[in-house]
């Protein structure tokens, strides 16, 4: 029918299914030969199917288009612009595929366009395992798409931060879009969760530990650890563990045998090794930067985890800050968390190698403290221009107030440390050797980009209401 059908396929149409192709053939290539066959050869033929749609889409496609070349080509409507760009869409970093299973349905037709041909066909029932195994396959192979897409996202963010560290972009844009990443990902992370939970109700294993086993059992290896170079799993399952975030998630699990309701985490600076940002991490072996990895996180950790017992309500919040400080709360690790850690070190890892003729010599704190202390002294000149000029009757007194709130937000947090005040003033602020001012914010780039958006945001709304 679609071949005899005399309207134009929409190669986003094509693209999609071809995209459906590869992403199948990914995860088939994670089964061949292994295990039971019979889901496996579903699966391709299920591949074997696609390739063949795409075939006719394809001469359907490519029939038109020279039918189309004798004439002059007219001006593209606006649909025709947006089928064009459907390739460079798909790639859109943060795209997600869901694909189902489809199902058979018959049609009748008065006049066939080809002669009907005679199947032989034989019925196979299904017992509850295979049907098992066909449920467990398809939450497989929505996992992997799932890690393809956060390995996606992860590139795209490294991409994003690499170019604000060479000043290509501003710090507002690269917070943003990371924010952004980060919580579309934690939506599709919970999607697939609840999936396996439902699937395997008895069984409290986090997936991505599944999903690892697995490449471990494909790979017919150990998964045990390469405890001569420091690595706490099998330095030749490196790339499957990363692309797992297995690094990460073994970091979270270790800290979380430290904490402790009631109490908050104090270590003595340098506990788990001194980090030396002049390194070359290039050049690190695979357990050198895993121990680097562990040297950063967990020394930041117990900052993220006194956010809530000491009531600190920073101006903004992102998407990290909360999902370890929720993680000190309920002490649990799921793959979000680890994949958003990785991003936190991806981040600093890339602002390492920050430039000294950057605007910002201490990187994205730099860019915040500069545009605060130029928006307090914006502030302090109109508090001043007021005490001689009146202000507008139609300026409400609440524009003031907003103003204030502002400039009192730049002092705490900007120009002063409301962090190091809050820590002193509780019980650890005796314990241990006092953080560095504003050694939060320096060590975070993202938050100090989300708080300069908020800022300027509530500058900028301000300002408007002042002129208009």
């Amino acid at each position: 029918m679609i071949a005899g059908s005399s309207l134009a396929v929409p190669r986003s149409i094509l693209t999609i299914a071809k995209r459906a192709i590869k992403l199948r053939k990914t995860v088939t290539s994670w089964f061949l030969g292994r295990g039971n066959s019979a889901y496996t050869d579903q699966h391709a033929h299920f591949i074997t199917v696609l390739e063949q749609i795409c075939e006719v889409l394809e001469w359907k496609t490519s029939k038109t288009s020279k039918q189309d070349a004798k004439q002059p080509p007219p001006p593209k409507s606006e649909k025709e612009l947006d089928d064009a760009n459907s390739d460079s869409f798909l790639m859109n970093r943060f795209a997600v595929l869901t694909v189902e299973e489809p199902q058979e349905t018959t049609e009748t037709q008065a006049t066939p366009v080809e002669p009907k041909k005679i199947v032989k066909v034989s019925v196979v029932e299904k017992d509850e395992d295979e049907e098992a195994d066909s449920l467990l396959g398809q939450l497989l192979f929505k996992s992997l798409c799932l890690l393809q897409d956060l390995s996606n996202m992860r590139k795209f963010i490294s991409i994003t931060w690499a170019e604000y560290r060479d000043q290509k972009i501003d710090l507002m844009n690269a917070a943003v879009v990371t924010d952004s990443a980060l919580k579309l990902a934690k939506d599709l992370s919970r999607e697939v969760e609840a999936d396996w939970r439902a699937a395997l109700p008895k069984r409290r294993e986090v997936f991505q530990n599944i999903i690892y086993k697995i490449a471990v059992f494909n790979r017919g290896i150990s998964g045990g650890p390469s405890a001569e170079i420091g690595l706490p799993y099998n330095k030749h399952m490196a790339n499957e563990a990363e692309w797992c975030y297995v690094p990460t998630k073994i970091l979270l699990d270790s800290f979380t045998d430290v904490l402790e309701d009631g109490y908050l985490p104090v270590f003595k600076k340098g506990h788990f090794g001194h980090y030396d940002p002049q390194a070359d991490r290039e050049r690190m072996s695979l357990g050198q930067k895993f121990n680097e990895d562990k040297i950063i996180l967990c020394s930041i950790l117990p900052d993220f985890c006194m956010t809530e017992p000491l009531k600190i309500h920073l101006p903004t919040e992102d998407a990290i800050t909360q999902g370890l400080a929720e993680y000190a709360r309920t002490k649990r690790v799921i793959l979000w968390l680890s994949f958003a850690s990785q991003i936190f070190l991806d981040v600093h890892h890339i602002m390492r190698h920050t430039p000294s003729g950057c605007a910002a010599p201490s990187g994205a704190f730099g860019d915040l403290q500069m545009s605060g202390i130029r928006n307090n002294e914006t502030i302090e000149d109109y508090f001043q221009l007021a005490k001689t000029h009146p202000s507008p009757k139609f300026w409400p007194r609440e524009g003031d107030r907003k103003i204030r709130i502002i400039g009192l937000a730049v002092k705490s947090w900007i120009i002063g440390d409301r962090i190091q005040e809050l820590r002193s003033r509780s019980k650890i602020g005796g314990l241990g050797v006092p953080p560095e001012k504003h050694e939060f914010f320096m060590q975070h780039s993202i938050l100090c980009g989300l708080f300069l958006f908020n800022l300027n945001m509530r500058i900028k709304s301000i300002g408007q209401q002042l002129v208009t």
